[in-house]
């Protein structure tokens, strides 16, 4: 069957690269070609997670970070997506701050995380999310903020996507994906192109 989870999440990527940061400035785009450079973070290890690395390995991203907390599910995850992509650390430590895995990883020259995608309940959301999280970005020179995307849509705005905000990243909520997805299904069900309409759907 098909999986209209990941190709939601590539989509809304893909599409907000080129959105300016929420603080705003001048947006600095990620070419497709140049996601190989980036390093992403995946919040969560069930189906929805494995979609979001799915997702991930599509758009070329080759450095997969993944997060939970209950460290056997998490192994078992990244053994499974191990036929198509690596996850270069596996992180259990909910202040994530002091998680020495990600500390060793943001360390690298390479190591800026800019993509994030959490397929956690925001409600039960006691992840702690570290400033050095997002602005490892700034200081290795990618510049232009990052991309955070949240699969939890109540409250929209999430604690993950008040955090990025507040360092000036894009943020992709969960309507958002849903919308895309429905798009998708659409296309795949009629074999007709979906009709482009814009939705204003109330932040609440």
């Amino acid at each position: 069957g098909d999986n209209t989870d990941w190709r939601g999440m590539k989509q809304c990527i893909e599409r907000t690269q080129w959105l300016p940061p929420t603080s705003g400035g001048t947006a600095t785009p990620v070419s497709l070609r140049g996601w190989a450079d980036q390093t992403a973070l995946v919040l969560g290890a069930g189906g929805t997670a494995r979609a979001a690395i799915y997702a991930l390995h599509r758009l070329g991203v080759a450095r997969i970070l993944l997060f939970n907390r209950t460290t056997s599910r998490a192994v078992e995850l990244a053994d499974q997506v191990r036929s198509f992509t690596s996850i270069v650390g596996v992180l259990t430590t909910p202040t994530l701050g002091e998680d020495p895995i990600l500390q060793r990883v943001l360390g690298e020259e390479a190591g800026a995380v800019s993509l994030i995608v959490s397929t956690v309940p925001a409600t039960n959301f006691a992840i702690d999310l570290p400033d050095t999280l997002f602005t490892a970005v700034h200081r290795n020179g990618k510049g232009g903020g990052g991309i955070a995307l949240d699969m939890a849509y109540k409250p929209r705005r999430t604690p993950l996507l008040v955090a990025a905000a507040r360092h000036g990243w894009r943020g992709v909520d969960g309507v958002d994906v849903l919308v895309e997805q429905a798009r998708c299904q659409f296309e795949i069900w009629t074999r007709c192109v979906a009709p482009l309409v814009h939705l204003d759907i109330p932040s609440e």
